[in-house]
């Protein structure tokens, strides 16, 4: 049984959680450029249940399993977003049918480089009703009508495309592709004939690293079709088996202590990433005993640098460990 409130605590407890590559989901992300499909099944188990990105509400969501899609029963606010980051050059594209009701003519769209509710990027489309994240005004609402292409950074979006004029039809499926070349994200929206509605291209390169998802803003939806191309492969951000992680304070100030559980003695790379995926800082290098081990990090960089408030990674890498966890700095 699906339990929105059960998965959104169990992904945002404090505490040892275990996550690896090879247990991440049955499907795997391939690293040779070819698209696979991503069941719905898996997503509605697996992915975390958010607040909508635009409005910060998470209401009436009730996301449930239809065939080979997931629907939105109600007019509802929220997203569902993957259990695994994706970083370098991507595409990931889904199929999506607002359903018309009487008064359901508002937001539905994707989520790409997605940190958190806060920092993201979003590409959303409204059928004449509120725009981006109005009302209310949460998070980084920019108010925007029609379709648009937002990054949100802090709470503060910025509008990277807007087609005031351009209103979606009610009861009609379009297939949504985003993805990401170099420093440059992009978008394509389509008929489900392939006839092309509109599509952009722009420098934008705060978020190289970061989750896919979905969302709806005060609409009733469907959601299928879902595929993702990479060249790399997914970094898992939620539950698995092989490596425990636990980073307490997390969010933290001035340092936070991390330690990491061996299951058996590996010789591993403990790093830190920022999210356009460079590293920062590395903590830790050498053969590792079973058991659990202690790093700490200060927020600098590797030249001593403090380091600007932001969501960084911590990753441990080595022989058939690959896991990595979400570590908030602030100032």
């Amino acid at each position: 049984m699906h339990d929105p409130e059960s998965k959104r605590r169990q992904r945002r407890s404090a505490g040892m959680v275990a996550i690896a590559l090879s247990t991440m989901l049955p499907w795997a992300i391939p690293s040779d450029g070819r698209a696979t499909p991503i069941p719905a099944e898996d997503a509605l188990a697996s992915w975390l249940d958010d607040e909508s990105p635009a409005r910060g509400l998470q209401d009436g969501v009730d996301w449930t399993l239809d065939g080979s899609e997931i629907v939105t029963t109600a007019n509802a606010d929220g997203a569902l977003v993957s259990d695994f980051s994706v970083s370098g050059d991507f595409e990931f594209t889904v199929r999506i049918e607002a359903i018309e009701t009487p008064y359901d003519d508002d937001t539905v769209g994707l989520l790409f480089g997605y940190q958190d509710s806060s920092n993201h990027y979003r590409l959303g489309w409204e059928a004449g009703g509120s725009p981006d994240g109005d009302p209310p005004a949460g998070h980084g609402g920019t108010g925007a009508r029609g379709l648009w292409l937002v990054v949100e950074q802090a709470e503060t979006g910025t509008l990277l495309y807007n087609d005031p004029d351009l209103f979606r039809p009610q009861s009609t499926p379009h297939v949504f592709r985003v993805g990401r070349v170099g420093g440059d994200v992009y978008f394509t929206v389509t008929e489900a004939s392939g006839a092309e509605v509109a599509s952009a291209t722009v420098s934008e390169a705060s978020f190289m690293m970061g989750g896919v998802g979905f969302y709806s803003e005060s609409q009733t939806a469907r959601y299928g079709s879902m595929d993702l191309n990479s060249t790399t492969t997914g970094v898992p951000s939620q539950l698995g088996a092989g490596v425990l992680i636990l980073v307490e304070p997390n969010p933290f100030l001035a340092s936070t202590a991390i330690q990491f559980e061996l299951t058996h003695r590996t010789s591993i790379v403990a790093q830190i990433y920022d999210v356009r995926g460079r590293t920062v800082r590395s903590l830790a290098a050498g053969s590792f005993a079973e058991g659990v081990h202690r790093v700490d990090w200060d927020g600098l960089d590797a030249d001593g640098g403090k380091l600007s408030a932001g969501v960084y990674f911590f990753r441990v890498q080595g022989g058939a460990v690959d896991a990595a966890e979400k570590l908030v700095l602030l100032r």
